[in-house]
This record gives structure tokens, sequence and C-alpha cells, in this order.
């Protein structure tokens, strides 16, 4: 009777420590899974400052390009006007001629 009631105690204690080790088995693969979104998240946030930067610096490109675009327009701009009063100024030696 004695062994009878070992032997129920130690498939007691090893059912408690199987279904602990499954417990701990589910808590690691949780714990691992937790820490690949934290580095997939981590990754992503690096990337997204990263684009941010490359957009931020393509702005910068684009703002400039647009100032000498703007600059060379009034330039061009201006070099028509007197180009027009040249033309004005001839046709009108013509005409009193």
């Amino acid at each position: 009777m004695k062994s009878e009631a070992f032997g129920f105690l130690i498939e007691q204690a090893m059912e408690s420590f199987n279904s602990a080790v499954a417990g701990l088995s589910k808590v690691v693969d949780l714990h691992i899974e937790k820490n690949h979104k934290v580095v997939d998240s981590k990754e992503e946030v690096q990337r997204l400052a990263s684009e941010s930067a490359n957009l931020a610096r393509s702005l910068d490109e684009a703002e400039t390009r647009a100032k000498c675009l703007a600059e060379t327009n009034r330039e061009v701009s201006h070099r028509l006007v007197k180009a027009m009063e040249l033309v004005r100024v001839a046709l009108d030696k013509q005409l009193l001629n």
C-alpha cells in the first residue's frame, strides 16, 4: 500500500511538473512573440525616421529649386519687358519715318 501511495504521489508530482513546464513554455512563447513585436516596432520606427529624413531632404531640395525657378522666372519676365520696349521703340521709329 505504501508503494501504491508513493507511486500515486509521484504521478501527481509528475503531472504538476508537466503542467508547470507547459505553462512556462506558453509564457516563454508569449515573451518571445512580444519581443519580436517590440523589435519589429523599433525597426519600423527607425525606417519611418529614415524615410522622414529623406522626405525632409527632398522637400528642402524642392524648395531650393522652386526659389531658383522663381528667380529665373523674374529674370525672364524682366528681359521680355525690355525686349518688348525695344520692339516698341523700333516700331515707333519706323512709323515716324
